[in-house]
């Protein structure tokens, strides 16, 4: 009897002992008691089948859109809040390097060329731009020329950029464009064409390729306000009146290469008061510096042979001329108007002097005073000159 009381007793206390233990709640699924916004806080809850719920903040966000570009922000597609701007182009040599947009010019007409493998810049077309960048490529194919005229007289043209693809540019492709004032050419360019940029009136600046070997007729004529000129070391031709009206520049370094200073090349360039000849110089053409104000003297290399008519014509600043033993004839009129002409430095002897034709009214140059070369100090008396330090000085 006793051991029935104690097994019903123990029975009891485990019956009493799992009611005691803790319910593991099994929880369905999530319900949404509050939306959330793209800025305020939801609330989202669930229960359990023994009656027992919970809840949970549904957090506010944004629901974003495409990434953004260069052009375009990143959107919230809900309630089209800005997430992120649109971070710009950045252009490197006129190429976007995060997308295809480039800074070329558009609405310019091109032509084929006739190789079938290029094209040719040939007109400002439906382009408004004043500042013409022209494209490396037309329809998969490279730009490699601007045909001749192509933007002749274009008055609203300010500046123009020209890539690296183009090799060549045609005559009076950029004359009279009354308001361009910088151009920057191609490095692979070989020639500054007749006429390219004759009648630019405000062109301020334009660099020339060191590949350029050949400037053509008139191909600056006029640039009044053009302040300076650097001629490659590979030019070996310049045409007649390539410069002429250039009344800005200041000085002028003519290459090695160039045999003849060309008819009317510098003409009315009435600030040049710095000329440098190569030493391959043989003909000073005619009216090649006349109506340089500013030129007070020039040495002219030993090879030069010939002066030709109206040189000097209206140096009204030219003091002096150094003619090398080597000229043979000095045309007429060669130093007419020149005021201040007063000295002579020949390379030769006065007997040599006799020999040079000298062409009619040039009273300036045959009534100057002459000095003729003494690598010594001479010990007869008379007219001597020597080199100082490159400079014509008297013995």
């Amino acid at each position: 009897m006793k051991k029935l009381i104690v097994v019903l007793t123990l029975l009891a206390l485990l019956l009493l002992c799992a009611g005691c233990q803790k319910h593991t709640h099994t929880f369905g699924e999530w319900t949404v008691v509050t939306a959330a916004t793209c800025t305020t806080d939801g609330e989202q809850k669930r229960s359990c089948e023994c009656g027992e719920t919970e809840t949970d903040v549904l957090a506010a966000g944004h629901v974003p859109g495409d990434p953004a570009t260069c052009t375009a922000a990143q959107i919230c597609t809900v309630c089209n809040a800005e997430l992120a701007a649109s971070f710009g182009h950045d252009f490197v040599d006129y190429e976007c390097t995060r997308c295809d947009e480039t800074q070329y010019s558009k609405g310019l007409v091109f032509e084929l060329n006739q190789d079938g493998e290029s094209y040719a810049v040939k007109g400002m077309g439906d382009c408004t731009d004043t500042q013409i960048i022209v494209p490396r490529t037309h329809e998969g194919k490279p730009v490699t020329a601007i045909a001749g005229g192509a933007f002749w007289c274009q008055n609203t043209l300010q500046s123009v950029v020209i890539l690296d693809s183009v090799t060549s540019v045609g005559n009076m492709a950029f004359a009279d464009c009354e308001a361009l004032t910088s151009v920057s050419l191609p490095s692979g360019l070989e020639s500054i064409s007749d006429s390219v940029f004759s009648g630019c009136t405000k062109l301020l600046t334009v660099n020339i390729p060191d590949s350029v070997t050949t400037i053509g007729s008139e191909a600056f004529n006029g640039c009044s306000r053009l302040r300076s000129i650097t001629l490659p070391d590979g030019v070996t031709g310049i045409g007649a009146k390539a410069f002429a009206g250039c009344s800005g520049i200041g000085s002028i370094a003519i290459p090695e290469g160039v045999i003849c200073i060309s008819d009317g090349v510098f003409n009315n360039c009435s600030s040049l008061a710095t000329v440098t000849l190569g030493s391959a110089v043989t003909d000073i053409g005619e009216f090649a510096f006349s109506g340089c104000h500013r030129l007070v003297s020039i040495m002219l290399p030993e090879s030069v042979s010939r002066i030709g008519p109206y040189a000097f014509y209206g140096c009204s600043s030219l003091t002096s001329l150094m003619i090398p033993k080597g000229v043979a004839s000095i045309g007429y009129s060669a130093v007419s108007s020149c005021n201040a002409f007063a000295t002579v430095y020949y390379g030769g002897t006065a007997e040599q002097w006799t020999a040079v034709q000298i062409g009619m009214d040039n009273n300036r140059l045959n009534y100057a005073a002459r000095y003729y070369y003494s690598e010594t100090r001479p010990s007869e008396a008379g007219n001597y000159w020597h080199w100082v330090d490159s400079v014509p000085t008297k013995w």
